[in-house]
């Protein structure tokens, strides 16, 4: 296995039958010793999947899917597996109706939220995500980085309607991993925390964003980035504003650690 870049980046979908659809995307280097858990755990994740077509338009690589009637979330993101927001890395998302997601919003509001880069990105690009009731029909994803190199990854996901995350984590995000595949890259077999992580990225790198505009005062049970949170744990508005407060009155608050705590509360990590 080689090194990925930009122009090989790998891609996995993910859905029935839970009426759960998803993307993941990773730009990843083959797996050292010095490699990081959730790294390896990408790469190994996204080592079998399928070569992106380049956009026509972005000159970024492209990803589509279907949003199924009645699903109560979307939520997304792009960056790396630590701190967030990677430099030249941009992702972009159009609605079926043709009109971007591409308006910055507060942390707190209600129907969506986006949250933009902080670095040089294309136009429309995006860091990160929510919208509840989102549209149904064919939505449009283009991912990309500056250098080619850079190693990040996206991911775009419903919100799940008919099973919980642990379940849907265990039997069909693990599924898609190949044991051959797992050690190569040195991973430890571990789907349902490990991967959790993978899927609670977007909703942690958006918290993380609150935490960066102060968002402990404005957060409320009413925000999207609440209500898609309480949907992944599966827990009231009110539960997912309480846990969503404690992080942010951490003093050192990392996305790796957000994520960690919220797979921790589903149930799937010890």
């Amino acid at each position: 296995m080689g090194e990925n870049t930009d122009t090989d980046l790998k891609a996995i979908s993910f859905g029935a039958p839970y009426e759960y659809v998803g993307i993941l995307a990773a730009n990843v280097p083959q797996p050292t010793e010095d490699t990081s858990q959730y790294e390896k755990v990408l790469y190994a994740a996204t080592a079998d999947g399928v070569s992106l077509d380049e956009s026509s338009d972005t000159g970024g690589l492209e990803l589509t899917f279907d949003v199924p009637s009645g699903n109560p979330a979307l939520f997304g993101g792009i960056g790396n597996w630590q701190d967030g927001e990677v430099p030249g890395s941009w992702m972009t998302v159009q609605k079926p109706n043709g009109s971007f997601l591409n308006v910055a919003t507060s942390p707190a509001a209600s129907d969506h939220m986006v949250l933009l880069p902080t670095h040089s990105a294309p136009p429309n690009s995006v860091l990160n995500f929510v919208v509840l009731n989102p549209e149904v029909g064919t939505w449009r994803i283009t991912v990309g980085d500056s250098s080619g190199t850079t190693p990040y990854q996206a991911i775009v996901t419903t919100m799940p309607t008919s099973a919980q995350p642990s379940t849907i984590i265990e039997e069909t995000l693990g599924a898609l991993v190949t044991q051959g595949t797992w050690e190569d890259s040195g991973a430890r077999w571990d789907p349902i925390c490990d991967i959790c992580k993978v899927g609670a990225y977007s909703l942690a790198l958006g918290i993380a964003g609150a935490a960066a505009a102060a968002g402990t005062a404005i957060l409320t049970v009413d925000s999207a980035l609440v209500i898609a949170t309480a949907g992944f744990l599966g827990v009231t508005a009110p539960v997912a504003l309480a846990l969503i407060a404690g992080l942010l009155a951490m003093a050192t608050l990392t996305v790796d650690y957000i994520m960690t705590q919220l797979c921790n509360w589903v149930g799937a990590c010890d």
